[in-house]
């Protein structure tokens, strides 16, 4: 196929370059992007930028650096931050994780397919997926930096396969280090890959000398990864109901909520159009999408302490799929119909972000403007009630388009600890960089919501009051909550202006219009 002008790879770059600065323009207008873990990332970072410079007597956590195959994001924003801020230096990183994917896509498909072509530029509907509005930014980093190398690794197939193992070698440590789920798509492409472009048969073309060679570029992580398993967390592995996984494949287009089933609007005109021969995949590309694809049906929910592990792969699969298939050209009317549908649709969901987005940080800043009554170095214990279905509309956006939900609301009380350097006990430690001071360990989890209205009223009963045994969470943490009043001086009860009955140990100090800051009343020593 004769390549296109250069002319035209120019104009699709210029296109790309457009579309990618409207798809991320909703970070342009707010501070703190609604993903449902940023602001506790965005926390940790300003705890390890501020931390070396406190009395560590004081501090309610300490820096406890170890190896551990989850730090993009410590890598990057904190180090960023002192030249841009805080939140602008978040904010680059989320648009960066947002846009390597879909350019990578971009740069794989010319470099396997030898032309440019507006099919790339379909990737960038994938941009708003359940891993990115859960909050999962060092995953979408890495992804990102994994796609980039792989197209890397497509491009250098002429090097001397021990020098081409020798260069990648410190790229596959990286891309461990960046996030292990990251390393591991790298790892499945690379090995499809080499494995495809063999033209002796499947059984031969593993053991070839130069497939072996490759591999050996994954021996220096493989030594990191065996160093790290005394950092990460427990070794807990559950695929919980079909329904989870059904919702993971879901995970490319499910942003909020924006119904997961809009994933099949895309996935079967794509599964037709590969059917009927308007869509092609290269030869190279057909085993490690079946390797991605196999990952992506195989892969637990639950791994090492890390939830959401079966959307990783699924969320992926899109960039891989786009940049290794080929687009006839014959049905040029059916082309442009498609691509007018495509802009229809990013324009519909990004605007319908923009507004999302700016209703729930309007939330967001009237806590921080609240918070600021708190004392600095406040313990702080959140609390999360139901949110009412009239609290869920946003006015002008219809609810199929989006709308908040409970669980946007889940960290947002960590804000205080970058406000007023306060204590948050659902902060990410303990398997981060961050960890507890030595005086917080008997009243901190990691990766927990906040406490529902029942464990509150239930965990200010005196013990021998309690008729049931609190277990310990699925991660083995113990029930930090049980004896709150005696740990906690203020509660955040997020109660979406629902009042209503409160435990007697505390006392209103503020209200908003969708939460209450009570302080913990003690009775005197």
């Amino acid at each position: 196929m004769k390549p296109e002008p250069t002319w035209h790879a120019w104009a699709i770059a210029a296109l790309f370059i457009l579309l990618a600065l409207f798809t991320v323009a909703p970070l342009l207008v707010i501070s703190v992007p609604v993903l449902i873990d940023y602001p506790d990332h965005l926390a940790r970072m300003w705890l390890q930028m501020e931390l070396p410079h406190r009395d560590a007597a004081d501090a309610h956590y300490v820096l406890d650096w170890k190896l551990i195959p989850n730090m993009a994001m410590e890598l990057v924003v904190p180090a960023l931050g002192r030249l841009t801020g805080l939140e602008t230096a978040g904010r680059i990183f989320v648009a960066m994780a947002m846009l390597m994917p879909p350019l990578a896509c971009l740069l794989l498909h010319r470099a396997l397919h030898g032309r440019a072509n507006l099919w790339p530029l379909a990737s960038l509907l994938f941009t708003y997926n359940a891993v990115l509005y859960w909050g999962f930014l060092n995953y979408l980093f890495g992804l990102g930096v994994a796609l980039l190398a792989f197209w890397l690794w497509v491009i250098s197939v002429r090097i001397p396969a021990v020098w081409r193992a020798v260069l990648f070698a410190p790229v596959a440590a990286l891309l461990f280090i960046l996030h292990l789920f990251a390393f591991g798509v790298y790892g499945l492409l690379v090995l499809g890959f080499e494995v495809a472009r063999r033209e002796t048969p499947f059984r031969h073309a593993l053991l070839a000398r130069e497939t072996v060679i490759a591999l050996m570029q994954f021996v220096p992580a493989g030594a990191m990864w065996l160093i790290t398993l005394r950092n990460g967390g427990p070794l807990l592995i559950d695929f919980g109901d079909i329904w989870l996984k059904v919702n993971a494949l879901q995970a490319p287009m499910a942003f909020g909520a924006v119904p997961g089933a809009l994933t099949m609007a895309l996935i079967v005109p794509t599964i037709v159009a590969m059917r009927i021969g308007t869509l092609r995949v290269h030869p190279w590309m057909k085993f490690p999408l079946l390797l991605l694809g196999a990952a992506a049906l195989a892969m637990p929910s639950w791994v090492m302490g890390s939830w959401g592990a079966d959307m990783r792969v699924p969320v992926a699969l899109p960039f891989v799929l786009i940049a290794g298939t080929q687009v006839a050209t014959t049905r040029r009317r059916a082309a442009i119909f498609l691509a007018a549908c495509a802009t229809i649709f990013l324009v519909l969901r990004v605007s319908a972000l923009a507004r999302n987005w700016h209703a729930i940080e309007q939330d967001f800043a009237e806590f921080r403007t609240m918070a600021t009554i708190l004392p600095r170095g406040a313990t702080l214990l959140p609390v999360l009630a139901p949110i009412p279905d009239e609290r869920q509309a946003i006015p002008g956006l219809p609810s199929w388009l989006g709308g908040r939900t409970k669980r946007d609301y889940n960290h947002m009380a960590t804000l205080a600890v970058i406000d007023r350097d306060a204590f948050v006990p659902n902060l990410f430690s303990g398997w981060t960089q961050i960890s507890p001071a030595p005086k917080n360990r008997a009243r901190f989890v990691s990766q927990d919501d906040p406490l529902s209205p029942e464990q509150l009223f239930y965990g200010a009963l005196p013990a021998a009051d309690r008729t049931v045994v609190v277990p310990p969470n699925r991660l083995g943490r113990p029930a930090y909550w049980l004896d709150w009043p005696g740990k906690f001086d203020y509660v955040l009860w997020i109660d979406f202006a629902v009042p209503g009955p409160v435990p007697f140990q505390l006392q209103l100090i503020a209200t908003g219009s969708f939460f209450r800051l009570y302080r913990v009343a003690r009775p005197r020593e």
